[in-house]
């Protein structure tokens, strides 16, 4: 009985859209394709533009990691030529090794901060996740 009445409702949509099929305007059809073109060819750039930035993004990202699997650099060493590396364009990553400790006693917390955006407040129970350390280093040389 229901398979019926879908079989005459389905029939009958068929029809009346046959029958307006030949009604439709030139340029009511033609505005059509217009619009669907645009949303085809708008797909398409956005598309070639994410496949191109996913491949710069790829990269860069190489580029990185072979910057930092170069051999650590002490920071006296890299200080002399800071100001030039700060002017370019391309500041490279390195790592950087530093000899010394942190001066006991002259830390300074900064806060409260707030958590991280996606972390859930109830566990926390408030607004603030703590403080942020701030602490002097000495190197060896003073």
């Amino acid at each position: 009985m229901l398979a019926k009445r879908i079989g005459q409702g389905a029939r009958r949509f068929a029809t009346q859209a046959a029958e307006a099929g030949g009604k439709a305007s030139g340029s009511r059809r033609m505005l059509g394709l217009v619009g669907f073109g645009s949303l085809c060819a708008g797909t398409f750039g956005l598309g070639a533009w994410q496949t191109a930035r996913y491949f710069e993004k790829f990269e860069l990202t190489e580029k990185r990691c072979e910057e930092l699997d170069d051999e650590p650099v002490a920071l006296w060493d890299l200080v002399g030529t800071l100001t030039g590396q700060l002017s370019a364009t391309n500041v490279p990553s390195r790592r950087i090794v530093v000899n010394g400790r942190f001066a006991e006693g002259r830390d300074m917390l900064v806060g409260p901060r707030p958590p991280p955006k996606d972390f859930p407040r109830e566990l926390l129970g408030s607004d603030t996740a703590g403080y942020l350390l701030i602490s002097v280093f000495v190197d060896s040389d003073g």
